[in-house]
Parts: structure tokens; C-alpha cells; sequence
């Protein structure tokens, strides 16, 4: 036997109208915005009017870092030139609940070297590789995982949250590099030859630990 398919859609078509004919309409539904919110969107709608930035996403609190392409500098930023390598400065705004960051200098727009870290806490090992527009290898020592990051910084820009954590500013060979830590992380970002780099690790791994792989990066 066959079924008529117009048969099926029909009756599909009414028991949805039947499942939603019971939810209130946007005029029924009784709701207010707290006074904590209301400031905090509004300080997000004053970022989003400036010239280098067009969205904020801050999902994902547990690890606490948002790292999205979602952040376009304007067309007018300022050019430096480079001798040997591509210069490139991240600037950010410490903002209610998160930080902003975004680049300025020779951005990159690919990948053209592949960057490793070549001093390993005991007992971790090069374990996989992802690639695609950034580039993120993975480490691991049967328990616990290190990852880091590579990307391009011609449409990239970051968050971190600094409302369930701690962010701490470091410098490591003369690099600028923000340390973000809480009870389960560490997150440090920072820029080097033109990229942008985000190293996350359990936070039982200690600062000078985290520094020394930082600095052994080649």
C-alpha cells in the first residue's frame, strides 16, 4: 500500500499548529532585564560602534576564552613595516566580565610556517595535529592535555573573560603575553612573526612552566 505524501504533510502541518497553539506570544510573556544587564549590553553596543570591532561572543565559560574570526579591523589601521619578520602588536580593552583584544601591524593571512613547542613538561608528547585556516597541535601525557594555537591575524580577534578568573600580563623574550588563569586553566595569548598564539593547559601546570614552553616555541 501506498501512502500519499500530501496525507503525511497535512497531518504534520496540524499537529505542530497543535503543539504551539498553547505558547505565549512575545506581548503575553511578562519579563524584565536587570539593571547589571542592561549596563552590560550597553557597554557591548558602544564597542560594537567602533571601528575595529563588530561582535563580542563570550560563550563557553569554562574555558574561558573565546577565540573567534569574527573581529575586522578597519581599513585605515596602521602599517609597519618589517626588516626581517612581520611586526604585529595586540591592543585590548579591559571591559566589565572580559577583555578585548585586536591587532594592528603586517597581519598575516595564512600560515606559511608552522611553529611547535620544543621544551615539554615531563611526560607530554606530540599526540595529533588540526590545520585549516588555524593551526592547533595537541599535547598529552595519558592524563592531561596542552594545546596550542596558531592563526593567522588578518580577520581574527579574542575575549577573555576576566570575571571568573585572573588575567596577568607577562613579558617573555621581550614578547607581550597575557596569562589567563582559573581553577581548571591556563590560557596564555600573545603575537609573534605576524601570529597570533594561544597556549591552553591544565592549571596544575605551574607559570614558569608555562613561560618555559612559551619561550622554546620555534
Amino acid at each position: 500500500m501506498t501512502t500519499d505524501n500530501s496525507v503525511l504533510q497535512n497531518a504534520l502541518r496540524e499537529a505542530v499548529c497543535t503543539e504551539f497553539a498553547a505558547v505565549p506570544t512575545e506581548e503575553e510573556i511578562d519579563f524584565s532585564f536587570s539593571a547589571r544587564f542592561e549596563q552590560r549590553l550597553a557597554k557591548i553596543v558602544r564597542m560594537q560602534k567602533k571601528s575595529y570591532w563588530k561582535l563580542v561572543n563570550t560563550a563557553s565559560k569554562r574555558v574561558a576564552l573565546v577565540c573567534l574570526s569574527v573581529l575586522v579591523l578597519s581599513a585605515s589601521a596602521m602599517s609597519v613595516k618589517a626588516v626581517r619578520e612581520p611586526i604585529v602588536a595586540f591592543f585590548k580593552e579591559i571591559c566589565e566580565g572580559f577583555n578585548a583584544y585586536f591587532f594592528k601591524g603586517d597581519l598575516t593571512e595564512t600560515i606559511t610556517r608552522e611553529y611547535r613547542i620544543t621544551r615539554l613538561p615531563e611526560g607530554y608528547v606530540q599526540t595529533g595535529q588540526m590545520d585549516g585556516a588555524s593551526l592547533s597541535t595537541v599535547y598529552e601525557n595519558g592524563e592531561d592535555q596542552i594545546d596550542l594555537m596558531q592563526a593567522p591575524t588578518k580577520h581574527m580577534g579574542f575575549v577573555l573573560d576576566n570575571e571568573h578568573g585572573t588575567v596577568t600580563s607577562l613579558s617573555i623574550n621581550g614578547i607581550p603575553v597575557d596569562l589567563y588563569e582559573n581553577e581548571d586553566y591556563k590560557i596564555a595569548v600573545w603575537t609573534y612573526d605576524g601570529y597570533f598564539f594561544q597556549l591552553t593547559c591544565p592549571e596544575k601546570i605551574d607559570t614558569a612552566t608555562v613561560q618555559d614552553m612559551i619561550a622554546s616555541i620555534r
